[in-house]
């Protein structure tokens, strides 16, 4: 009855395939973004129809110690033929990543929680090589004109993060080339300037080493720092001397930055200190490198730049150096199981991750990752095959890295994993004390070793007894939105929400499966193969269950999928599908009421949610959180002054009196989502709670409010999610 619907709906719910993407050989290049003329000598495959590679493999070839990054699927960006790039909102995985379309226009594409969307092109832009968002919301890209040198200028174009790409251009004269951009406090970005015009010269040198630019450019390519407003308006540039190109530019929490590249005479990499005020230093030249690709600074006087040797025997080889004071360079080390690492994020001040490529033979190369362990190198993985990695940026618990193979630009999530400096530590007043605070019958915690087994111990709970669910519902447990949408799903098929790898599926999570269905059940596949890969259907369908996908082309359109399903459900409850605090209540309220969960882009209605809503006019619909309730003004606005109380009121306006309650983490979405769907069949609502500390006052005013008439009360997540101490709360409140 289900597939019925969704089929009579034109929509896709189909049987999953197993089918892989087809090899695809690398024709895009990481390593040289100026011309041949102005740039060092490149082993990398090249950015034009043609391809380079190193003469031979390294002697270190294999890759290094470590299990492939969770999450690591490859996720084509349509419209896209490389992506160089990417700039994120500090501390999350809302970014643009940018690049070129393969047809002479500059390309950029919005990513939500690691999931993009679909590029557009700028035909005034030739391509984009650098971003940076800021603190505004406002991200700043940096590229050229033209792809022809001796025609382009420097561009940089504001975009902003949350989809609504409307860019402002601005010239970027006398700059050639503008390869990356920073913004601690002022942005900065840095490149190269260069010409053929007979008689023109640099400026006089002034007091700090760099020369001021003049207004026409020098004869030769030299690398240049260029301040850019917040507006995306240049400031006046200098030349920086000794220096060919400046490919890359990382800043330290005290604004003091180092910018990277190779040196006049294409011999080196080079390292440029600049200080807070934007003043660059003295260059340094960098033995044992012939170019520095990428840098990151998560601490004042402490660097880690990336980049290639091409000088040995053996072809190419990763590079990485960590510097201190003014660029001086502390330990060069080279990163076997790489041919050039093009660019390096630091999640935390003692591990950063890095990304590039690794030569395969002629005219081919593996995209790979390689993780720096307090400024020691500490291993590469392989990505993905017949591909390359440029750009990186990361989250306290996640990075997002773009690149591309033949058949066009993708961005692939990579969990923060390796050693235990990359794990991020428990909130410190948040510590187990091993004894259970709370008599049984008032909170009742459910809890797995990680998210997953969580999201089982749920099922296992609500469904006992061996075939008595009709069905499950299966949903990454690297984004929020799919199993967001999915939780009234969940409900109307009676089954429970489990939560898998992207990747693959968790044996763990393959057990339950197998536990509580019957032989030859229904699991359904919230989203696409990215959210998904084929390898989890294929794993389903191996079990003797029936894998059918729920999907649209993004989160957006996957949300109208799952609304069509149910059939014709109403209310609508939207949420914003950037960031997950506010929708976190919406999939229990949804799913009690009957209704569904539609998503908007932040404060901008996606066009998937607005076609649905047109298409039923009569809907009722309330907007959870003020983001949505800007998207869709004709929406009944439900939010609060923060997540805690936006939760309370979904309750007090939603729920009325309900059977149960269920609390989670408001600091992460999978324990809430996974246990939104059993709490939402129990007439119950989702409330959020601190990782540790006194409840928010408008949880405790709510549960004075309820106390005595809940049948039931749960705390979905560990100690570590939520400590006993907040347990001991809530039972006091009770």
């Amino acid at each position: 009855m289900l597939a019925a619907a969704v089929v009579a709906a034109g929509l896709a719910l189909t049987a999953a395939t197993t089918t892989a993407p087809a090899a695809a050989t690398v024709a895009a290049s990481a390593a040289v973004r100026a011309d041949a003329s102005s740039a060092p000598p490149s082993t990398a495959p090249t950015s034009t129809s043609t391809s380079t590679s190193p003469s031979s493999t390294p002697s270190s070839s294999a890759p290094g110690a470590g299990a492939v990054p969770a999450g690591a699927v490859p996720q084509p960006v349509q419209f896209s033929a490389a992506l160089n790039g990417v700039g994120c909102v500090a501390g999350t995985l809302n970014c643009i990543v940018i690049g070129d379309d393969g047809h002479g226009n500059a390309a950029a594409a919005p990513v939500a929680d690691g999931l993009p969307r679909t590029a557009r092109a700028y035909p005034d832009i030739a391509e984009l090589y650098g971003a940076a968002c800021t603190s505004q919301g406002i991200c700043l890209a940096v590229g050229k004109s033209a792809a022809l040198q001796s025609a382009a200028t420097g561009m940089v174009a504001s975009l902003r993060p949350d989809g609504a790409l409307a860019p402002s251009e601005s010239n970027a004269a006398p700059a050639t080339s503008l390869n990356a951009i920073a913004c601690p406090r002022a942005c900065l970005a840095v490149g190269w300037a260069g010409g053929s015009a007979p008689g023109l010269t640099p400026g006089p040198a002034g007091p700090d080493g760099a020369t001021t630019v003049p207004a026409t450019r020098p004869t030769a390519g030299t690398g240049m720092l260029q301040p850019i407003a917040l507006d995306g308006v240049p400031g006046p540039a200098r030349l920086i001397p000794g220096v060919g190109d400046l490919l890359a530019i990382g800043c330290a929490p005290d604004a003091s930055c180092l910018a990277v590249g190779y040196n006049a005479k294409n011999t080196a990499g080079v390292v440029v200190p600049i200080a807070p005020d934007g003043v660059p230093g003295r260059a340094r030249s960098i033995r044992g490198t012939t170019s520095l690709e990428g840098v990151a600074c998560p601490a004042p006087a402490s660097c880690v730049a990336v980049g290639f040797d091409a000088t040995g025997r053996s072809g190419s080889v990763g590079v990485i150096v960590t510097t201190g004071a003014g660029g001086a360079p502390r330990r060069t080390q080279k990163a076997t199981g790489t041919s050039a690492l093009n660019a390096v994020a630091c999640p935390s001040p003692l591990a950063c991750e890095a990304v590039g490529w690794l030569s395969a033979g002629l005219h081919a190369s593996r995209a790979v990752a390689a993780q720096v362990d307090q400024g020691k190198f500490a291993g590469s993985q392989t990505i993905a095959g017949d591909a390359a990695l440029y750009g990186i940026a990361c989250a306290p618990r996640a990075c997002l890295a773009s690149g591309n193979t033949e058949t066009g630009g993708f961005v692939t999530l990579l969990s923060v994993q390796g050693t235990a400096a990359h794990r991020p530590p428990a909130p410190p007043a948040c510590r187990p004390t091993g004894a259970a605070l709370s008599p049984p019958g008032l909170v009742a915690r459910l809890s797995g070793v990680d998210r997953d087994a969580t999201a089982v111990r749920v099922s296992q709970a609500d469904f006992p007894g061996p075939a008595s669910a009709q069905a499950v519902v299966l949903a990454s447990n690297a984004a929020f939105p799919d199993a967001l949408a999915g939780t009234p799903l969940a409900v109307a098929v009676g089954g429970p929400l489990l939560l898998s790898p992207p990747a693959d599926l968790d044996p763990v999570v393959a057990a339950e499966i197998s536990r509580v269905l019957p032989p030859g059940g229904t699991v359904y596949l919230l989203g696409g193969d990215a959210a998904l890969s084929p390898a989890v259907a294929t794993r389903v369908t191996a079990l003797g269950d029936v894998a059918q996908r729920v999907a649209g082309a993004n989160r957006f359109a996957t949300a109208v999928a799952v609304a069509a399903a149910l059939g014709d459900p109403s209310p609508v409850l939207e949420a914003t599908g950037i960031d997950f605090p506010d929708a976190l209540s919406a999939g229990a309220a949804a799913a009690r009421a009957g209704g569904a969960v539609l998503l908007t882009e932040g404060l901008t209605q996606a066009p998937e949610t607005a076609a649905y809503l047109d298409e039923h006019p009569g809907v009722e619909r309330y907007a959870i959180g003020h983001p949505a309730a800007v998207a869709d003004p004709r929406a009944i606005e439900i939010s609060g002054s923060d997540r805690y109380e936006t939760a309370v009121k979904v309750a007090e306006q939603l729920l009325h009196s309900p059977g149960a309650l269920a609390f989670a983490a408001a600091t992460s979405f999978p324990d809430a989502l996974s246990g939104g769907a059993a709490i939402g069949a129990a007439d119950g609502a989702v409330l959020l709670v601190p990782a540790c500390g006194a409840l928010p006052t408008s949880v405790g005013d709510y549960l004075g409010e309820v106390s005595g008439t809940v049948a039931g009360v749960r705390l979905y997540g560990g100690r570590r999610a939520v400590g006993d101490d907040v347990v001991r709360e809530l039972d006091q409140s009770l």
